[in-house]
């Protein structure tokens, strides 16, 4: 579904049907699918763990239960997904929030990004701030600016670029990591015993990069 500036609500329920509640303008079914043109704000209720694909100019979108594979982009609109198998969210200024999904890839240029948890996640941004709260596999952190905190199980690698941006990587009590830092001005401060239990490498011109335990 694609939506210029109203905003999109899906409620994703123990249900066999979909109900488009308000504001579904056009629909055409294309055997198991089904394409919305939604008129101003817009609010549907489907079946939990369907597939859903997302588009809004201004608009938030907020997606509500649990979902299959989302995918959501917006130009100015914040994004708010609670439960999805695996997602893709991206936006240009709006924020994105995503609570506890599969694996997931987040990108905006100056809204913020918030993981609840993820079993993989890959976040970019140039100067929003972008936080990853609990993850179990691999991370992938890109900012220009923008401060990145990540909590990590500490089984898989944590990679983070940045410019200027400041770092945090927080993992669990007693994991020794590998540090690998490339950095021209920028200062490296690690709390837990070195090791090789996991890796974290992190490349950045001047920001300070700390690792912590949680």
């Amino acid at each position: 579904m694609n939506n210029r500036s109203g905003s999109v609500q899906v409620y994703c329920e123990d249900r066999p049907d979909i109900l488009i509640e308000r504001g579904g303008n056009r629909t055409e079914r294309d055997g198991t699918q089904l394409s919305v043109q939604p008129s101003g704000a817009f609010v549907m209720r489907c079946p939990a763990g369907i597939a859903l694909v997302i588009g809004s100019l201004s608009g938030r979108v907020e997606v509500h239960g649990r979902a299959g594979p989302t995918r959501v982009s917006t130009a100015s609109g914040s994004i708010q997904v609670a439960e999805a198998t695996k997602a893709d969210v991206r936006s240009i200024s709006g924020s994105i929030k995503v609570g506890r999904v599969g694996a997931v890839r987040a990108a905006t240029k100056s809204g913020s990004i918030e993981i609840g948890s993820a079993s993989r996640a890959d976040v970019a941004t140039v100067s929003g701030r972008a936080t990853v709260e609990s993850v179990s596999g691999e991370v992938r952190a890109k900012t220009v600016s923008g401060r990145v905190e990540i909590g990590s199980a500490g089984r898989e690698e944590v990679h983070v670029h940045t410019i200027s941006g400041r770092v945090t990587v927080r993992l669990p009590e007693g994991v020794r990591p590998e540090i690998a830092m490339k950095s021209v001005g920028g200062r490296l401060d690690c709390t837990c015993p070195r090791g090789t239990d996991c890796r974290v490498s992190v490349s950045t011109l001047s920001g300070r990069v700390e690792v912590v335990p949680s």
